[in-house]
């Protein structure tokens, strides 16, 4: 098995950062790089475009059916190390 050490802070997630988020329908948490920040220009938010290092394609077939970022809510953290 592997041991991951998690950190949450206030500075923003930045592109290449390793995040772990949770989806609906998963039980168990995705460990995956941010390839893409977006912010909102309505609200300010800022989502998330994910990938696995090993993947060829972003997560967005991951996600719910017609979401297109993931958001903030659904980190975890990020991998620290």
């Amino acid at each position: 098995g592997d041991i991951l050490f998690l950190h949450m802070n206030r500075a923003p997630i930045r592109a290449g950062e390793i995040v772990v988020f949770k989806l609906d329908g998963f039980q168990i948490p995705v460990i995956h790089r941010v390839i893409e920040v977006h912010e909102r220009r309505d609200t300010g938010e800022v989502d998330f475009l994910t990938k696995g290092d090993s993947n060829s394609q972003h997560d967005r077939m991951l996600y719910a059916q017609g979401q297109q970022w993931l958001s903030q809510h659904q980190i975890v953290g990020r991998a620290v190390g």
